[in-house]
C-alpha cells in the first residue's frame, strides 16, 4: 500500500485525515484516517487480587458511569511503561513494585493509526489522592479479578481495552 496524498481534514484532540492510496493493483482508494496519540491501559493488581477501576464519563456513548481499567495517552518521549506509571498515579494515586508491557495492539487499524498497551502494575499501593485535571471526574474503584470476569460477561464492563487487556491477563495465568 502507498499513501498518495495526505489531507488534514480536522485537527484537536485527535486528527482526522483523507488519506489516497495506491493498493498493490494499481487502484487508488480514499479512506478517512483517525490520528491520535499512542494510549496505555493498566491492570493493577494488589495482594488480595482485587483490581483498580476508574469510574467516569464518557461522551462517545453518552454514559455518565463508565467503569474502565486506569488508561490514558502516551505524551512524547515516554514509553509506555512511564505512561502506565505516570496514569495510574493519576487515576488511582497508587504507585507500583513492577510495571511491563503484556501485549501491545490496534483497536481499529482500518481507521484508526494509534498502538494500545496493556500494562500489569505488580503490587500497586494507594500512597495519595487523586491528581484529576480540571475536566476529569473519575472515581477510583477496587474490584476483585473474579467479579471483574463475571462484570465483563454480564456487560458491566464493555469498553474494548478494559476487556482486552482482562482477557488477555486470564490467558496469562
Amino acid at each position: 500500500m502507498n499513501i498518495l496524498k495526505k489531507e488534514n481534514i480536522y485537527k484537536g484532540f485527535l486528527e482526522l485525515n483523507n488519506l489516497l492510496i495506491e493498493l498493490p493493483n494499481g487502484a487508488k482508494i480514499s479512506r478517512e484516517i483517525i490520528t491520535k496519540k499512542d494510549t496505555v491501559a493498566i491492570v493493577a493488581i494488589d495482594e488480595n487480587n482485587e483490581v483498580y477501576f476508574t469510574k467516569q464519563p464518557r461522551a462517545g456513548v453518552n454514559k455518565l458511569e463508565s467503569i474502565e481499567l486506569p488508561a490514558g495517552l502516551i505524551e512524547p518521549g515516554e514509553t509506555p511503561e512511564e505512561a502506565a506509571r505516570r496514569e495510574l498515579e493519576e487515576e488511582t494515586g497508587c504507585i507500583a513494585d513492577e510495571i511491563y508491557v503484556i501485549q501491545k495492539f490496534y483497536a481499529d487499524p482500518g481507521c484508526c493509526d494509534n498502538a494500545s498497551y496493556i500494562c500489569v502494575a505488580k503490587n500497586p499501593k494507594q500512597v495519595k489522592e487523586l491528581s484529576l485535571d480540571e475536566d476529569e471526574f473519575l472515581e477510583c474503584l477496587k474490584i476483585p479479578l473474579d467479579k471483574a470476569y463475571e462484570m465483563i460477561n454480564n456487560g458491566e464492563l464493555n469498553d474494548c481495552v478494559s476487556l482486552i487487556s482482562l482477557l488477555k491477563l486470564k490467558n496469562l495465568k
